[in-house]
């Protein structure tokens, strides 16, 4: 498998918001100029242009997409380069080519580059037989997932290649794997066998497997409970700007999780995260500014970010908001609405407790995954 010397490369999210800059057509030509100009890489551009080499390539549209990260503007030139260095690599045979084009043909972009799952499914199969430890990642997850016609369900492939891509210390796939063995998910449960994946994949500096981590100590599944460790994980993870991190470590201001409790501090947090639309953090920003914890009670603001979360299916939120409407705070006095908000929850757990019951650690999930 080829190594890419400039480091990691954009994850499918981020390559899915680096697309949607641009609105060009993907079909650009790179001269040697143009490529020395932009990446100021002499000796791999001459590479590249001399013997086509794929390696050359993926390090040139490497270097393009750590440019991008740096803050750099993207424009429809680069990105045309960069979809013109990713496409000679994949051509050579180069597997992180092969994976990104694939990528590239899931988002679609431009004229010349639109979304094609044909393209797409045939170039990340390549990337595996390749043994390209992302590309074994996500074929891994997909056919865990059942994501289409292309990836039907199957926990037993999909484990071995997840077990593949983690063997070659992709934090993705341990990550998942960790959250397999949490929960049970096509193994038998081991919350030790989770913590050692997660910790595999915190060694590599995965942010989300770092919150998960946290949430094992924090909870003693599969080791002591230490609330201490917990807090220091969850201060890594939003440092992370991961936005399950960023809930926890204002839980732990909230409620005194490995240190002194501090409604004034937890606050910002809470609020942060509720702005990322994770539902149990509008939850508790709204039941905060209702409340008055952590800054002035504000009913209007509360209200909005606890609909939020009550449209999620968050059961607190609805629980309060139905309290809102029959109370009229924050909105106007509206008895059957409150009523039936909380006929939607009468045959919940949540039914007989306070709103303001604690919110349980977030563990960080891949989107859309879910546990069978």
């Amino acid at each position: 498998m080829t190594r890419i010397k400039h480091g990691a490369v954009l994850g499918l999210a981020a390559l899915a918001s680096f697309l949607g800059l641009v609105s060009v057509s993907a079909a650009s030509e790179m001269s040697l100029a143009d490529c020395i100009r932009l990446t100021s890489l002499d000796s791999e551009c001459h590479a590249a242009f001399q013997d086509d080499s794929g390696d050359s390539w993926a390090r040139i549209a490497n270097n393009f997409i750590l440019r991008y990260d740096a803050g750099n503007q993207v424009n429809g030139e680069m990105f045309g380069h960069i979809v013109h260095a990713f496409r000679k690599a994949a051509e050579n045979g180069n597997p992180h080519g092969l994976f990104y084009m694939s990528q590239l043909y899931r988002v679609g972009k431009g004229r010349d580059l639109l979304r094609d799952e044909n393209k797409s499914w045939e170039y990340l199969e390549e990337a595996v037989r390749k043994e390209h430890a992302r590309a074994m990642a996500l074929r891994g997850f997909l056919q865990y997932q059942g994501f289409s016609d292309y990836y039907p369900s199957d926990t037993a492939p999909a484990m071995e290649l997840l077990k593949k891509a983690a063997e070659r210390g992709e934090p993705f796939s341990e990550n998942l794997l960790g959250l397999m063995f949490y929960n049970g998910a096509g193994v038998d449960r081991s919350p030790e066998r989770a913590l050692d994946w997660f910790g595999k994949a915190v060694s590599h500096g995965y942010a989300p497997a770092v919150n998960n981590l946290g949430f094992m100590y924090e909870n003693g599944i599969g080791v002591a409970k230490d609330p201490e460790k917990a807090f220091k994980m969850y201060e890594i993870a939003a440092r992370k700007d991961l936005r399950e991190g960023i809930l926890n470590l204002g839980r732990a201001y909230l409620y005194g999780i490995g240190v002194k409790a501090d409604y004034l501090r937890a606050f910002p947090y809470i609020e942060k995260a509720a702005e990322r639309n994770l539902p149990d953090a509008m939850y508790l920003a709204g039941w905060m500014l209702h409340s008055g914890y952590g800054s002035v009670a504000d009913l209007p603001r509360g209200f909005r970010y606890l609909d939020k979360a009550a449209q999620e299916g968050n059961v607190p939120a609805i629980m309060l908001l139905a309290e809102m409407y029959e109370k009229g705070e924050g909105v106007s006095c509206q008895p059957e609405k409150a009523r039936e908000l909380r006929e939607r929850i009468r045959n919940t757990g949540w039914y007989n407790y306070g709103a303001s019951q604690m919110v349980p650690a977030v563990l960080s999930l891949p989107a859309g995954f879910r546990f069978r």
